[in-house]
């Protein structure tokens, strides 16, 4: 209709209005957070899709004109947290509206946000944006790396969450036991076979999943299932 047309126009040129401006950053992040639930309530995945670009578009203007008066400063931590808060958010409604391939590009905007960051998320976030992540894989059927997300996510409830209630950690134990266990055998291969297997591209995009989990080296079915093993979740998973 012409009003939510109308609407529409008016987020994006107010976000183009306002863009590496730290005199108004916080407005920018709020209207960018307003013109997400937009296209949510009103499901504009088209119009999701060019937000997206927009405010990526945006970001990378700020890192190129940094220098200029005015201009927003993402050495300083208020200014990341803004950034960050708003993929965050922008990761959740990404998930809410099915655009899975917009929600693999966020966690990729996040991840080279945090790469900025001196100092990690606050745990509470963290552990939010990997149970995300983990339903983004699962969609993706990516069960090793679903498996990862979730493995994740309850080390750091496990860790940091003093609340949590001992019903709370066996469910997330058991999800991660069950995640791990659904991951595919890896098939047998020649010695050729494995030296061609590391050259593909698979190597690679498995690198880069590893990175968005904060893992140094792209994980395996042994090495997840080692892992669960070195954290006693079998048992706690009962």
């Amino acid at each position: 209709t012409p009003w939510v047309k109308f609407l529409w126009d008016v987020y994006r040129h107010v976000l183009d209005i306002l863009k590496n401006n730290n005199k108004v950053e916080k407005l920018y992040q709020d209207m960018a957070q307003l013109a997400f639930t937009f296209c949510i309530k009103y499901e504009r995945k088209t119009e999701f899709r060019k937000l997206s670009d927009s405010v990526r578009n945006h970001l990378n203007l700020i890192i190129k004109h940094s220098h200029q008066a005015n201009s927003i400063n993402l050495n300083d931590p208020a200014s990341l947290q803004l950034h960050l808060d708003t993929r965050l958010y922008q990761l959740d409604c990404a998930i809410t509206i099915s655009l899975w391939q917009e929600a693999i590009k966020t966690i990729n905007d996040i991840h080279s946000l945090m790469q900025l960051s001196k100092k990690k998320p606050k745990p509470q976030a963290l552990a939010n944006y990997y149970k995300k992540q983990a339903l983004v894989f699962s969609k993706a059927n990516n069960r090793l790396f679903e498996a990862c997300a979730l493995m994740k996510h309850y080390q750091l409830v496990f860790d940091q969450k003093k609340t949590a209630t001992v019903q709370e950690k066996q469910m997330l134990a058991s999800g991660v036991l069950m995640a791990t266990l659904a991951i595919p055998l890896p098939s047998s291969m020649s010695e050729n076979e494995k030296y061609l297997d590391l050259q593909n591209s698979t190597k690679d995009k498995n690198m880069t999943l590893a990175a968005y989990l904060d893992l140094q080296h792209a994980p395996t079915r042994e090495t997840l299932i080692a892992d669960i093993v070195k954290h006693g979740i079998p048992g706690k998973g009962d």
